[in-house]
């Protein structure tokens, strides 16, 4: 009897250890996944503070890009790492061609695109090409100008409300603009053209994120334009949509800085 007492009481201690470690090993789990997600959210959205890395949700993360402090008059004189321990630190910002004409482009980031710009000092190349671009800037973003020598950063803050038209550049579903379904139309005249043969046109790519901040795949990429004007697009929070105006000078008087294509409201 004392025998087989002594064996229940080592049984009993030999399961109260197994529980033990069961719950250590969930615990230690459910820490790693935490981790593991706090790891990716700070590969997508490099911050500058521990707060913002610990953000799981996207859009809030997404929110402490807006208001960063801009930086003007940068020279150009190479490629523009985008570092949180450089002049240029990640944030959202206009971006404003001061001198040059050439092509600017964003790569190592949510998007690369190539947008053509023009000088804003130039009167008359500002009525015709692009000199202003919203932009996402990302850690370790790399911006490469071509025939562009100066340019300046101008700081954006966050939105009171959304709006339904939007120019060049990435917008932020949630924030720039509100989730749903949308017919796009422009402010300019899409049938206009010139020398008979040119459009004005706007292309546009939407992009999805998870929660915890990975890109996924995009899930539009069209072009409204003349050929094109019967377009529906769905809009939904954790996407990221990218607008780039391709026009040659003004369209009934609306310059390429002002073209923005107006999102309306299906119900």
């Amino acid at each position: 009897m004392k025998k087989n007492f002594s064996v229940l009481l080592l049984l009993t201690a030999c399961f109260s250890l197994t529980v033990a470690c069961s719950k250590q090993e969930s615990k230690s789990s459910d820490t790693s996944t935490t981790q593991s997600q706090s790891e990716s959210l700070s590969t997508s959205f490099s911050s500058s503070s521990k707060e913002e890395v610990e953000k799981s949700n996207f859009i809030d993360s997404v929110k402490t890009y807006y208001g960063k402090p801009g930086v003007d008059n940068f020279y150009i004189t190479g490629e523009v790492k985008v570092n949180k321990d450089s002049e240029i630190k990640p944030g959202i910002y206009d971006l404003v061609i001061e001198q040059g004409r050439g092509n600017v482009m964003s790569t190592q980031s949510i998007i690369s695109e190539n947008y053509v710009a023009a000088s804003a000092g130039n009167s008359e190349d500002n009525e015709e090409t692009l000199s202003k671009i919203r932009m996402f800037l990302t850690q370790d973003e790399i911006l490469k100008f071509s025939n562009i020598s100066k340019a300046s950063l101008k700081q954006v803050n966050l939105p009171e409300k959304p709006s339904d038209e939007l120019g060049t550049g990435d917008w932020i579903v949630g924030i720039d603009i509100a989730p749903g379904t949308y017919k796009l139309s422009s402010n300019y005249d899409v049938n206009a053209n010139k020398d008979g043969q040119f459009y004005p046109r706007m292309e546009f790519k939407i992009i999805q994120f998870s929660e915890d901040g990975k890109k996924e795949k995009i899930a539009n990429d069209n072009k409204y334009n003349h050929d094109n004007s019967d377009v529906l697009v769905k809009l939904q929070d954790n996407q990221i949509i990218q607008i780039i105006a391709d026009s040659y000078g003004q369209y009934n008087g609306v310059k390429p800085d002002d073209m923005k294509l107006k999102f309306n409201k299906v119900n």
